[in-house]
């Protein structure tokens, strides 16, 4: 039997299904990643197909490229992919453009 009133067992099912929604971007984990960013500004679009490009020439597999705010990313499906790229985009982009090695949230843009 239920010796709670209904109001204490809402409660208590509201609390857990707002502690399951924060906690669901953990579920997706995190993907091996580029960020490129700029000196003095924001990454061209310019800057990051040139990337694209040197990745697709050197044979290197990568999930999606896009611009965040002033930087880029281009997300991976390994980390020895990612390791392979920094290379490449480095060599392709120049001493302009810092190129580091990232961990981005594989959660879905809702």
């Amino acid at each position: 039997m239920n010796r709670y009133p209904l109001w204490k067992n809402l409660i208590v099912v509201v609390v857990v299904l707002v502690g399951l929604f924060y906690a669901l971007p953990n579920f997706f984990g995190e993907e091996p990643a580029l960020q490129i960013s700029k000196r003095d500004g924001a990454v061209e679009q310019s800057a990051l197909s040139e990337a694209k490009s040197a990745l697709r020439a050197s044979g290197i597999e990568y999930k999606r490229a896009e611009l965040q705010g002033e930087s880029a990313l281009i997300r991976f499906p390994s980390t020895d992919e990612q390791l392979a790229a920094v290379d490449v985009v480095r060599a392709a982009l120049g001493g302009e453009y810092p190129v580091a090695l990232n961990l981005a949230p594989a959660a879905p843009d809702w």
